[in-house]
């Protein structure tokens, strides 16, 4: 199996544990390293700017808003992207975060986006 997949696999069974435990933390922290991350490309509270609004990324990434496992999914999902980066014809690239944020960052990253998700959870 690859290396994405295992990645993708304990990225979701880390979130999984969080999301059994209460959830990972302060979201408030998550909103700083969003502030000092990703607002220069996805603009203040997520609504875009250079890059695309992230108050529907879950749901894009198949997040159904209802408690039902695929919260854990999309958010797998989202944070190999933030690792990895993407790129996408006609747009510009997402940069990975990968070594530039710790595992705590991260998680409270994971937080910050769950906040502010338009879709119903």
């Amino acid at each position: 199996m690859s290396l994405r997949f295992h990645r993708a696999l304990a990225a979701a069974l880390l979130v999984a544990g969080l999301a059994a435990c209460g959830g990972g933390g302060d979201e408030s922290a998550g909103a700083a390293v969003f502030d000092n991350n990703c607002v220069q490309c996805h603009g203040a509270g997520g609504r875009a700017s250079l890059g695309p609004e992230l108050m529907t990324v879950l749901a894009r990434y198949g997040w159904t808003g209802a408690d039902d496992g695929t919260l854990e999914v999309a958010l797998a999902e989202v944070r190999t992207v933030v690792l990895e980066g993407l790129r996408a014809s006609g747009r510009a690239p997402m940069p990975a975060f990968e070594g530039r944020l710790s595992e705590a960052e991260l998680d409270a990253l994971m937080d910050h986006l769950v906040a502010i998700q338009t879709t119903a959870g």
